[in-house]
């Protein structure tokens, strides 16, 4: 199985068997649409909302097994464990692995370690075990020393690709030769952020767990289409559902948006069709959650950003100037009984859609647009449009 961008049609992820066939990641569909055909391998579209859900999911619940918990990204955490050596280790990471699968169905490598860059390196490992092993443990240094002969450095967690390609070039292939160089050399040609990876790797912890709730600068949804829109008032329906789903992410992240941003564009595989790549933002007078206000003000935006005869094969809408909901600053005209109206009908909504699903209560301006039709899977004989794009 592959799943594909919503943003151009190309490979973002590939189960173990669709990599042994040699599909890259990032290669467009269209040029290894034969490939996908003749070893019937299934294509899947984007559902970040649903990815959104799991992992809130298995967040909760690594809650239970630490009282200190990072949500570094969608499926990466880390947990504090001090204090829980008594429980023994590899029980306890079988224990973590058994309780998310069990609860959310989604599997886990387990890495514990002193240091969060050898728990990342040893989480590497771990899910490259075979033999029904979840978890890999470093409780010594000789436990890294052991394992770093065979690990490449460009798996080291704080290692990009320029400092990669600049340890390779002074022979530093592996993490055992990275660990072996002079901490002053380290410092002097790799900055704070190279000699900070080098002292974790050794068993100094130089990067706190941070527990914070990150609040997000901006919030979007984008799809491509599955087939060239060229009908304003088609476009118009599925950037208010955009809208509507990027307002109601804002509300469960109590925030409001000082502007949105709205842009469209072309299939720029068909270089037979004139291209168009076209934006429009629009900024708030007082930031709001509101569907109503900031649907309206998407449609205002596409109307802006939209010219005939074009092909739109793509849409989205962004939500940006983030601040927290009870830290909105007022305008002079600002009409607080509207505002509060407006919060009154977006709880409603909210509660109506949370128990009987969503989309059960929309904005009419939706049409019959339902974000739940840019998820349907698509099998490659489906896919065949002319560029390429799924």
């Amino acid at each position: 199985m592959v799943v594909i961008s919503g943003g151009d049609g190309c490979v973002i992820s590939r189960s173990n068997e669709a990599k042994a066939l040699g599909i890259k990641m990032g290669v467009p569909v269209f040029q290894v649409r034969g490939l996908l055909q003749r070893h019937n391998v299934v294509m899947r579209r984007t559902d970040f909302t649903l990815y959104r859900e799991l992992s809130h999911n298995v967040m909760d619940t690594l809650t239970s097994f630490s009282p200190g918990v990072e949500v570094y990204s969608v499926d990466e955490a880390f947990l504090n464990l001090h204090g829980l050596e008594r429980l023994g280790w590899h029980d306890y990471a079988a224990r973590i692995h058994h309780c998310v699968k069990r609860k959310t169905g989604i599997p886990t490598s387990v890495g514990i370690a002193k240091t969060k860059t050898l728990a990342k390196l040893a989480s590497h490992i771990a899910k490259t075990k075979t033999g029904g092993e979840v978890s890999h443990i470093f409780s010594e240094e000789g436990d890294v020393r052991r394992m770093a002969p065979q690990i490449d450095v460009r798996e080291v967690w704080g290692i990009g690709r320029r400092y990669a390609n600049f340890l390779y070039a002074h022979g530093a292939r592996t993490v055992n030769q990275f660990m072996d160089l002079p901490e002053h050399w380290v410092r002097r040609h790799m900055k704070i952020v190279g000699w900070r990876t080098y002292k974790e790797l050794h068993g100094f912890a130089c990067i706190p767990l941070s527990t914070r709730h990150k609040a997000r600068q901006s919030i979007q949804t984008a799809r491509t289409f599955v087939s060239m829109e060229t009908e304003l008032g088609v476009i118009e329906e599925m950037i208010a559902a955009f809208a509507s789903r990027c307002a109601f992410e804002l509300r469960m992240e109590e925030g409001c948006a000082a502007e949105i941003f709205v842009f469209l564009g072309t299939n720029r595989h068909r270089e037979d069709m004139e291209q168009a790549a076209r934006s429009c933002k629009i900024k708030f007078d007082t930031p709001t959650n509101s569907s109503i206000d900031i649907v309206h003000a998407a449609r205002v935006a596409l109307r802006q950003a939209f010219l005939q005869g074009y092909h739109y094969k793509r849409a989205g809408v962004v939500l940006a100037g983030i601040v927290p909901e009870g830290l909105v600053q007022l305008s002079l005209f600002d009409d607080g009984n509207r505002r509060y109206k407006h919060q009154q009908l977006m709880d409603a909504v909210d509660r109506v859609n949370t128990e009987n699903g969503s989309n059960t209560a929309y904005l009419a301006a939706q049409g019959k647009i339902s974000l739940k039709s840019f998820y349907n899977t698509f099998r490659p004989d489906d896919a065949k449009e002319e560029g390429g794009e799924g």
